[in-house]
């Protein structure tokens, strides 16, 4: 059966999320580094783990996204020894977020092999992410017509129902899709449990830990990343 949709994640596949998190981090908590009231590492868990904690107030519309992002920071500062107002946290959450989207890049070769994809099958992108991004848009230079966000959707990988509802939107099968992400939890195995192939994007990983999931480290060169997705 040939392949009629590829579908993407987007942070650490399409763009660089992980290591623009890092420098924006950096950048907003100089200070505290310089004072070594922290590191930088225990600043990427803390932010990764209280990102994922607030995450669901966000879908469930508890909070907003920009009320998250400020309780967040204020937690951050707060581990660092240092009680800040709401409004503090507030200033510094909106620094982190420009400092991100200043650094935030698209990974090599995903914007060609988008350009090429779209001539010959539908391509989405399924995102976590609470709201679909202006930003995320212009950085990729394509215009997908599918994207199916968390935020917007109420649904987050790898629950079996995000990807079937993002299927029956392209108007295609499980059998006749391949979905492409850094996740092996969110991105390959959710993809499997419903029947469509997975492949992994692990730039960092030469093997796979299923011998029925191709890895993918780099989508250059452009035809072999063609042919390893569009062949079955």
């Amino acid at each position: 059966m040939p392949v009629r949709a590829v579908l993407f994640d987007l942070d650490d596949t399409l763009l660089h999320h992980t290591r623009t998190s890092r420098q924006a981090l950096q950048r907003v908590f100089t200070y505290q580094l310089e004072k070594q009231e922290t590191t930088l590492e225990r600043l990427c868990l803390l932010n990764d783990s209280l990102y994922y904690e607030l995450f669901p107030r966000v879908l469930d519309g508890e909070l907003t996204r920009e009320q998250a992002r400020a309780i967040r920071f204020q937690r951050m500062l707060k581990d660092c020894g240092q009680d800040v107002t709401t409004q503090q946290s507030e200033h510094l959450a909106l620094a982190y977020q420009e400092a991100y989207d200043l650094e935030r890049t698209c990974v090599p070769g995903a914007v060609n092999l988008l350009r090429h994809l779209k001539n010959r099958v539908e391509v989405a992108v399924l995102t976590n992410n609470p709201v679909r991004s202006v930003r995320d848009e212009e950085l990729l230079e394509v215009l997908l017509e599918h994207w199916f966000v968390s935020g917007a959707v109420g649904l987050k990988k790898p629950d079996p129902k995000f990807f079937l509802y993002a299927l029956e939107a392209v108007g295609c099968s499980p059998q006749e899709a391949v979905m492409v992400g850094d996740s092996w939890e969110k991105d390959v195995l959710g993809a499997r449990v419903v029947g469509v192939r997975a492949v992994w994007f692990s730039p960092l990983k030469a093997t796979s830990p299923s011998p029925e999931v191709l890895v993918l480290q780099s989508f250059e060169p452009l035809e072999h990343v063609l042919n390893l997705l569009l062949e079955r």
